[in-house]
């Protein structure tokens, strides 16, 4: 090939390392240049409200614990026996309180999810402050 027509293939491959050696530099650079922002754990017993169903829930956080009915209990059932050591590996939220059927319709509204059947003692649902009932292992 004569060098007038190499020209042109030598600037583009100039111009296509030198866009290879900036992207990675700003790859790499990006890296280092910002810190990592590590969100602070709740600790145990932090209580915070769910925007989704306005109740309340306190940090469990992992650990140890002894399961079980306590020695010298008396009236433990046989299902508590014996007592044994559990260890929680991540922690999780519990609700402070049973959900009542206003907080599992805010749930339900803000999720699309439905409602479960109505029990006789809340026809349609119209006692928010009842406990949620009926709900599916999978839902809950």
């Amino acid at each position: 090939m004569r060098p007038d027509r190499a020209r042109p293939f030598f600037l583009f491959g100039l111009v296509v390392l030198d866009c290879l050696i900036v992207a990675g530099y700003r790859a790499v650079g990006a890296n280092h240049s910002k810190r990592q922002v590590v969100p602070t754990p709740p600790k145990a017993g932090e209580v915070r409200a769910n925007s989704k169903d306005g109740l309340k829930y306190v940090w469990i956080p992992p650990g140890t614990f002894m399961m079980g009915c306590s020695p010298g209990d008396s009236e433990c059932d046989s299902l508590e026996k014996p007592s044994h050591q559990v260890s929680i590996t991540k922690g999780f939220w519990f609700g402070q309180t049973p959900v009542t059927v206003e907080a599992y319709k805010r749930f339900a509204s803000a999720t699309g999810q439905q409602m479960p059947s109505a029990p006789s003692f809340n026809t349609n649902w119209t006692d928010d402050n009842m406990p949620i009932v009926n709900v599916s292992w999978d839902d809950s």
